[in-house]
């Protein structure tokens, strides 16, 4: 009689665990990728071995002169994901490459899509092209080639942030190889208020997250700088106006999600640190975004 009674309390919490799991939202992850042939697995791997199910990768490898878009084609191959490939050839007119490569991406929707871009382009452009390929309600996840998430379990964190009022969400990073805790922090009450995220020593960084929606009503031309997109500091250029668009609808996730590579050497702050600087204070001094009505 015991041994039913506890089959029949296990069959419970059984149901009860299943019952109380949240609907999955649908969530993108967005890879730029530039020379990672060193990193794709590690990146990859992290991606695919998320348990969660509603969920699909565009990753663009950005014209590497070290081969990293067929390495990660074989790595596809090998592990049999199903993909599509994607030679993308920009426009002249970048408003038109967004375009074309929206129809490109959604001619054939797959779980995964693998863009090898003709030419070089940066980071923020890709990641400009990928989000507005989404649809609005999808939840856009960027992730560095050269970096990878934490755990299986990041996407379940998300989805869970996501329950409430939530349009963007942003931390916690560790550096590798150091294990050293990042620079993530929450976004102070003054500073929301205020709708001071400018003035705050911090842009929401890495694990960077937020609807498809939301980015698209940033202005192209305010992710621009001297007629091409932000080479550097881009996250800055996109994040402060999200940021601002939001206001309090925003959540900071303090477990850590996101592993940040500083062994690789193109990183920005390695590359041109006066560059990054200046592109710093400009960006800052931009016009702040109005918060959007609920």
């Amino acid at each position: 009689m015991k041994l039913k009674h506890l089959m029949a309390l296990l069959f419970v919490f059984w149901a009860f665990a299943l019952e109380a799991k949240l609907p999955e939202k649908e969530m993108v992850f967005i890879v730029p990728s530039y020379k990672n042939v060193h990193w794709h697995h590690a990146n990859l791997h992290s991606l695919l071995s998320q348990e969660y199910d509603n969920y699909r990768i565009i990753y663009i490898d950005d014209h590497s002169p070290d081969s990293t878009g067929a390495v990660v084609e074989s790595y596809l191959i090998d592990n049999m994901i199903p993909y599509q490939l994607i030679e993308f050839d920009e426009s002249e007119d970048y408003r038109e490459s967004i375009l074309r490569f929206s129809e490109e991406v959604n001619r054939e929707p797959h779980f995964f899509t693998l863009v090898i871009n003709k030419k070089r382009c940066g980071a923020l452009e890709n990641i400009t092209r990928a989000v507005h390929s989404c649809q609005d309600y999808e939840i856009a996840v960027t992730v560095d080639g050269d970096d990878w998430l934490h755990d299986p379990q990041v996407l379940d964190t998300l989805n869970e942030a996501y329950e409430g009022d939530v349009w963007m969400t942003h931390g916690t990073l560790i550096h590798y190889p150091t294990r050293v805790l990042g620079w993530s922090e929450p976004i102070p009450q003054d500073i929301i208020k205020r709708n001071a995220f400018r003035e705050f020593k911090k842009c929401p960084s890495h694990l960077r997250t937020f609807y498809a929606w939301i980015y698209k009503k940033i202005k192209l031309e305010d992710l621009r700088y001297e007629g091409k997109f932000f080479p550097m500091t881009w996250d800055m250029a996109m994040m402060f106006p999200i940021a601002e668009m939001c206001g309090e609808r925003h959540a900071f996730i303090s477990r850590p999600v996101y592993w940040y590579n500083i062994v690789n050497q193109i990183n920005d702050n390695k590359v041109n640190p006066q560059l990054q600087n200046n592109l710093d204070r400009y960006i800052r001094k931009m016009p702040r975004y109005e918060r959007l009505e609920d």
